[in-house]
């Protein structure tokens, strides 16, 4: 294995572990409702603007040292997390975590296609990640065991980050440092991958109490979540041969037939092959729009981090969202509309075929 793939999967792990029970964690410290939403909203800004800013900084000066930053700064706030005894605090050390965390992804990634020239198995080994820190989260049932091992992670990726070699830089085709150029110039990616992402975001937010309402239990809502990760291990691998282009506007539409069938299911068993066909939905949305960016544009890192800073974006609003939409029309509310916005991010992908 790759030692950035490697890396990918250590950090998943960590970064699906520490934020699983974060909601609970707060109510647990007396926090409101009002505070759930803010700490977890606060830690996915924080995780925005980060990948927004050091993705292009990474390709101005150099990939290893912000990759080396990122991973040593989020074992140090990801540990920190265990001092936090109450939501205020625990609100302050969320948004250095998020900060942190999302300094590396971006450099990481273009380590990860300057091994292979393929994204494929990289994107996988993440979503292995996400199914090993969701069974650690479940294990683990202490949040202080969970931090402590989540630090752990990302001091072993840091370890691990020591043995890659600093990349040559490409000249980039711009210089500007906010990356107002680079956005304009892959808008027919950007907008549509943003899109499908706010819609996921939105449901994703009531999915375990809506399958829960169809009669599955908890044991079974975690099995369901499984299958989807899993899942995007084994395909992630295999969608990597295709076009990227054409993986990207299939991934959008499986989205929406997956989130239309979502909300004509009778009962919870029917959803366990659903989350078959949203594993392959977002394996291909993912691995396809990387692989697009990343071979038709020098800014690797800057690219990259826009993905990770749009898909963060959408964790922020998507929420804010869904909240509304539940509070007004319950269940029914939330699925139009995640299954409306899918419906325009595929309308706005087709300037990507063309």
């Amino acid at each position: 294995m790759e030692i950035s793939t490697l890396i990918g999967f250590l950090t998943s792990a960590s970064l699906f572990s520490s934020q699983l029970f974060i909601s609970v964690m707060v109510k647990e410290m007396g926090g409101s409702n009002l505070a759930v939403g803010l700490t977890i909203s606060a830690y996915f800004a924080a995780f925005f603007l980060s990948a927004y800013v050091f993705g292009r900084l990474a390709d101005l000066y150099g990939y290893s040292f912000f990759l080396r930053l990122g991973l040593f700064l989020s074992t140090i706030f990801f540990a920190l997390q265990v001092a936090a005894n109450d939501p205020f605090s625990l609100l302050l050390v969320r948004i250095g975590a998020g900060f942190s965390a999302g300094m590396f992804p971006a450099s990481l990634t273009v380590y990860a296609f300057k091994d292979r020239g393929l994204i494929g198995k990289f994107k996988a080994y993440g979503a292995l990640g996400w199914a090993v820190g969701s069974m650690l989260a479940a294990l683990l049932v202490h949040n202080h065991y969970i931090f402590i091992i989540s630090s752990l992670l990302f001091g072993a990726a840091f370890l691990y980050s020591l043995r890659l070699k600093e990349l040559p830089l490409i000249r980039p085709v711009s210089r500007d440092p906010f990356s107002w150029e680079l956005l304009f110039r892959n808008r027919a990616i950007f907008l549509p991958y943003f899109l499908r992402s706010l819609s996921a975001q939105n449901l994703w937010v009531i999915f375990p109490l809506y399958l829960m309402h169809l009669g599955g239990t908890r044991f079974w809502v975690g099995i369901a979540y499984f299958v989807n990760t899993f899942s995007q291990f084994v395909m992630m691998q295999y969608v990597e041969r295709f076009p990227g282009l054409a993986m990207f506007r299939r991934g959008i539409f499986y989205t929406l037939v997956t989130f239309i069938f979502y909300a004509l299911l009778p009962n919870f068993w029917l959803v366990l092959p659903l989350q078959i066909l949203i594993a392959f939905s977002f394996s291909t949305f993912e691995v396809g729009a990387n692989q697009e960016l990343l071979t038709r544009n020098a800014e690797k890192a800057g690219v990259a981090g826009i993905l990770t800073s749009l898909l963060n974006l959408a964790a922020v609003i998507g929420p804010l969202l869904s909240g509304l939409f539940f509070h007004f029309w319950g269940f029914p509310g939330v699925l139009f509309f995640s299954i409306a916005v899918s419906f325009a991010a595929l309308l706005s992908a087709k300037k990507v075929i063309k």
